[in-house]
């Protein structure tokens, strides 16, 4: 399943486009009523603040001007699929999306339409920015790990997996990662997977994280 997710991806465009699909999606139809990163919004102004966002994700040109060369789609992409040189050094901020990442020039959308234009506008307000980029940024772990890994991955159960045959050969499992920042979208699933114990028919588990340049 994890191949499957993977080879489904042919570049950095589709992988955007996937992404950006899978986040609208969550962003509008997810049932939850309040959001940690939204504390402030009542159940009702989260609906109309999921339906602005879902508007303008589901853009084809504002779409484009997220995902342009270096922009922030383009920047969380190609860190996930492993296009990072490794003399690089990666910031946390670069793996979320922020008000300035939504910030866009107003002229590109006057051909659209009075909606969307206003809507467009009304990105000039930093105060909404900011609640449209926490509301995305909130379930952008979600969208990339669905986006990268498939729908159907479980991280749990392939660790166990893996641990029960490792097991079963009677030796032991040495984890090493390299940069943590860069399992964004997994990294709450993984720091579970870590805790469980050994057992006799879970390996021991050895890990070494590096969460700092």
């Amino acid at each position: 399943e994890l191949s499957q997710a993977s080879s489904a991806l042919t570049s950095n465009a589709e992988a955007m486009g996937a992404l950006l699909a899978r986040l609208g999606l969550l962003v509008r139809f997810d049932p939850a009523t309040e959001l940690p990163e939204l504390h402030d919004l009542s159940p009702a102004e989260l609906v109309a603040l999921r339906r602005q966002a879902y508007r303008l994700l589901g853009d084809y040109t504002f779409r484009n001007e997220l995902s342009k060369p270096d922009g922030p789609i383009h920047r969380i992409v190609r860190l996930a699929m492993g296009g990072v040189n490794p003399s690089e050094n990666i910031n946390e901020a670069d793996l979320h999306l922020t008000e300035a990442d939504f910030r866009v020039d107003a002229n590109v959308f006057e051909d659209l339409g009075p909606e969307l234009l206003g809507l467009v506008r009304s990105l000039s307000n930093r105060a909404l920015r900011a609640d449209i980029a926490a509301l995305c940024d909130s379930y952008l772990s979600r969208a990339k790990a669905e986006v990268f890994m498939g729908q159907r991955t479980d991280l749990l159960e392939v660790f166990e997996d893996v641990r029960e045959e490792i097991a079963a050969r009677g030796q032991e499992l040495c984890l090493l990662i390299e940069d943590l920042v860069l399992l964004h979208g997994i990294d709450r699933q993984l720091a579970q997977a870590l805790t469980i114990p050994a057992s006799s028919g879970l390996c021991k588990l050895r890990s070494a994280i590096a969460v700092t340049s």
